[in-house]
């Protein structure tokens, strides 16, 4: 009789153990998978359609396109970021929430 409730309790505790295992063992292979997508962009200070082996004709018209839009998303970049700050600010001072909320309206400082 003693014998079985030892054997039952060990098996209970194998199992749990298994169980604690395996659950953490996937949890840390699916936060090792999820790192986000990679960058659309080679190694470097170069870009992907640097890298598509263009003809320079077309290299020629794609340059001021990219020029373009990096600085457009540099001038995003930057209001978000100020707007990012005014919310903070905002929030820590416990401001009116008409206030947050027509911040939070103004949201993204650019029309697509």
């Amino acid at each position: 009789m003693k014998s079985s409730w030892l054997t039952g309790i060990l098996i209970l505790s194998l199992a749990l153990n298994a169980a604690a295992i395996g659950t953490l063992g996937y949890h840390y292979f699916m936060a090792q998978s999820n790192f986000g997508t990679p960058p659309c962009f080679p190694s470097g200070d170069s870009h992907l359609y640097q890298s598509l082996s263009i003809s320079r004709d077309q290299m020629d018209k794609m340059e001021p396109l990219a020029r373009a839009f990096h600085r457009r998303m540099v001038e995003m970049k930057a209001s978000m970021e100020g707007k990012r700050l005014i919310l903070i600010d905002l929030l820590q001072k416990q401001e009116d929430p008409g206030k947050v909320d027509a911040l939070r309206r103004r949201w993204p400082p650019f029309r697509i």
